[in-house]
């Protein structure tokens, strides 16, 4: 990529502007000039670069204030600081505001082919993972769709002979498409669950941020696992203290988030257990309690719970199916709403899961 680099010099010294788009330019590079940040904003928002030279003291608008602004444009942007020996301390500073590099002035023409050198390697590895994720959500997409159209198309097969008469009057048969359907269901909610976890973490889900009643979400996760919920004779009490507002996110996250949770509700409790939900204001926060009456969560699993793909298993669990995915996938959707999540939880007495959502 080095010959293609475009590089933006930002300074309010022409000497600096001229002199590093002098020695850019023998070495192939496109070099582009702006005397304060204001401009360096406008012609960023213009045209693609990849990497920015920026001095921090400028009129107008600094150095810092450029890098944060210049985030919101594109933050694949290599930021190199050029600064005085006196404001080496800023440029550490500008740094966690994710500045890549800084060179002193004076600087020699050897010395900025070094550092530009270096931002452009960067550059590169930024272009190469972003090009890695693509391809992992691609395969993602491939193993899901591969995986859930024969999988349903087999269970459709299976669900239809257990309805046969000859079926029927054959418990041992029976038994064995029954527990079939169940290993189909979870390689189904396998590849779902990859597919979400896959997306979540490389943050390339497309969201559509919009006010969202979360009481209203509630009682439609709730409709939707009643029926296994049934099945166990498990009762779902929904509990709203006072009358919590919205908050502005994408309805399908909070709806995998609370799935996930009342899925586990149900699935690790008891037979005629319980699950209570509470929804309230908590300050600034939506605050949101899933407990549940279930076997619980021994002392020494409890911190890895939301670890990928890990289950606790024991003589109580290990019949119970599932894919060690779905508390890692509520983890990050609820990091990426910067929220927090605590559980406390006893063996034989149930768990709490307690989400706190910021309203704004």
């Amino acid at each position: 990529m080095a010959q293609e680099a475009k590089i933006l010099v930002i300074d309010d010294e022409e000497v600096i502007r001229e002199g590093c788009k002098k020695t850019l330019h023998k070495n192939g590079y496109e070099v582009d000039m702006a005397g304060d940040g204001n401009i360096g904003l406008k012609k960023v928002k213009e045209g693609r670069f990849d990497i920015v030279l920026l001095d921090l003291k400028m009129p107008g608008l600094s150095g810092m204030d450029f890098l944060k602004g210049v985030q919101k444009i594109d933050p694949d942007i290599v930021n190199v600081i050029i600064t005085g020996y006196a404001t080496i301390e800023s440029a550490v500073d500008a740094m966690k505001l994710g500045a890549y590099d800084y060179i002193p002035k004076p600087f020699s023409p050897e010395q900025l082919r070094q550092v530009v050198k270096r931002a452009i390697e960067k550059r590169r590895l930024i272009e190469e993972a972003k090009r890695l994720r693509r391809q992992q959500e691609q395969f993602m997409l491939m193993v899901y769709h591969e995986m859930k159209v024969p999988l349903t198309v087999v269970k459709g097969y299976l669900g239809n002979l257990m309805k046969a008469e000859i079926i029927a009057e054959n418990e041992a048969f029976n038994n064995m498409l029954t527990r079939s359907l169940l290993r189909i269901d979870s390689l189904i909610q396998l590849s779902e669950d990859m597919l979400n976890f896959s997306l979540l973490k490389e943050n390339q889900i497309k969201r559509n941020i919009e006010p969202t009643s979360v009481v209203d979400l509630l009682n439609e996760v709730m409709e939707s696992v009643s029926i296994d919920a049934k099945k166990r004779e498990i009762n779902i009490e929904l509990i709203v203290l006072d009358e919590p507002p919205g908050i502005k996110a994408d309805r399908d996250d909070i709806r995998k988030l609370f799935t996930n949770l009342l899925t586990n509700a149900i699935k690790y409790n008891k037979h005629n257990g319980s699950v209570f939900i509470m929804v309230a204001r908590k300050e600034n926060r939506l605050f949101i309690q899933i407990k549940d009456t279930g076997v619980g969560i021994k002392k020494e699993h409890i911190n890895r719970i939301f670890d990928e793909f890990y289950r606790a298993k024991d003589e109580k669990t290990r019949d119970i199916t599932g894919t060690g995915l779905g508390l890692s996938i509520v983890k990050n959707i609820v990091d990426s709403y910067k929220g927090n999540i605590d559980v406390e939880s006893e063996p034989d007495k149930g768990s709490t899961f307690s989400i706190y959502l910021p309203m704004d």
